[in-house]
């Protein structure tokens, strides 16, 4: 252990380091007092408070469902293969819930999920007949004719 006395030293030649570092911060201008401090201080929190709030107006912007027309420009816009009437009956009779049961925030966004997804999804191609396979307008009619005579 160390001497009190030592200990007392120490810390007082800690505290003029400190106080000298302040000093170098304020260019060697009085520190301000506390009155002072303290409303500096309000005027921070007021000024942080008020950017919250802005944040906060922001965030909670409503969801306005769009209409119809809306819905088909913006499809038109971009391009999409999908069908816009059907992407408007979808979210519009749910009540623009999506299928997690979640209300939907932007409407753009999930016709751009739509359209990825449908592009994801095969085509759907009819198998190939050959011509001899395939039944003529003579064939049709001779078999309405068997169907009529049973």
């Amino acid at each position: 252990m160390r001497p009190v006395v030592l200990q007392g030293i120490e810390r007082s030649k800690a505290g003029l380091l400190g106080a000298e570092a302040k000093w170098k911060q304020t260019d060697g201008k009085p520190m301000a007092n506390h009155k002072v401090a303290r409303q500096e201080q309000v005027q921070v929190q007021e000024q942080v408070q008020g950017k919250e709030q802005y944040v906060k107006e922001n965030k909670k912007r409503k969801f306005a469902p769009p209409t119809r027309e809306e819905v088909k420009s913006y499809f038109a816009e971009k391009g999409f293969s999908i069908n816009a009437d059907t992407f408007f009956d979808y979210f519009n009779e749910s009540g623009w819930i999506d299928s997690n049961g979640k209300p939907v925030q932007n409407w753009k966004q999930k016709a751009i999920t739509w359209q990825s997804k449908d592009k994801t999804k095969p085509v759907k191609q009819t198998p190939y007949v050959a011509p001899q396979q395939r039944a003529t307008i003579d064939d049709i009619e001779r078999y309405k004719k068997l169907i009529a005579e049973m």
